[in-house]
């Protein structure tokens, strides 16, 4: 499997965290108190290679990773992915845009798991994989977040400007890489709408390496920050910004299905 799986958001499947960006805009909430986004995972030929399923929710009651509970915690996202039968569930604790948890257990086809957990603390990032000992990672003072996060990070900005840069600490290369973003037009896509679907012109964001070797970009789509595409539930903030598709490579992550409570 690649080492960065797209997710809506998501991506950076086993990766470490990603720290606080450049940039002067002030990122804020963009979901509903419980937010359900689920996307088809297809090859570049069209080939179904698994599904994505991504739950955002706000005071979770659950704040419970890896046994323990972290109360400080008010929101949580849980990611379900499978991919060509490997099957990676992914829990991030956070509190407003600082993560305070984090858990991902991947089942193998052969039915074995590779488990990474970990928890933050002052400047370091502890963690352990595989049920080892515990290690850490220096990741400095900055409000950190899982790379997990990633997408849902960059909809809390304004789509015409978006972070310029974003570190992403890899507890598995033991470095901090830097990310760079940026708008590179506008595309229609489908919007599989809870009230039927419809074409929108989506803000196409493109999401780089900025150290060598860059490779190829990740793009994600979102919809425009706009009352017309924003989608209302019982709670009095809207999910808006929504992440229609990523393609990474040859791996291409389409919504299908979307719900706000």
């Amino acid at each position: 499997m690649k080492k960065i799986i797209v997710l809506l958001m998501c991506v950076m499947l086993g990766a470490g965290v990603l720290t606080a960006c450049s940039g002067t805009e002030t990122p804020y909430a963009a979901w509903a108190d419980e937010e359900t986004l689920t996307y088809s995972v297809t090859d570049a030929s069209g080939a179904e290679r698994g599904e994505m399923t991504v739950v955002t929710v706000r005071n979770p009651s659950d704040k419970t990773v890896g046994g323990t509970e972290y109360s400080s915690a008010d929101g949580r996202t849980d990611i379900t992915l499978t991919f060509d039968g490997v099957t990676e569930k992914v829990i991030v604790l956070m509190k407003k845009f600082t993560a305070v948890a984090y858990s991902s257990e991947k089942t193998l086809a052969d039915g074995s798991k590779e488990t990474v957990k970990g928890y933050y603390s002052g400047k370091y990032f502890y963690y352990s994989e595989n049920g080892g000992a515990e290690q850490r990672l220096k990741v400095g003072s900055s409000s950190y977040l899982p790379g997990e996060f990633l997408y849902n990070f960059v909809r809390c900005y304004p789509m015409e400007s978006t972070p310029a840069s974003i570190k992403i600490a890899d507890i598995k290369e033991k470095r901090v890489a830097t990310l760079t973003t940026a708008v590179y037009g506008r595309t229609t896509l489908t919007v599989p709408y809870p009230d039927g679907s419809k074409e929108v012109s989506c803000y196409a964001i493109a999401i780089g390496l900025a150290d060598s070797p860059q490779g190829k970009p990740i793009y994600a789509f979102y919809t425009p920050d706009s009352a017309e595409y924003n989608v209302s539930g019982l709670s009095i903030s809207p999910s808006k910004k929504i992440p229609v598709k990523m393609i990474e490579n040859d791996i291409i992550y389409t919504l299908t299905a979307l719900n706000v409570m």
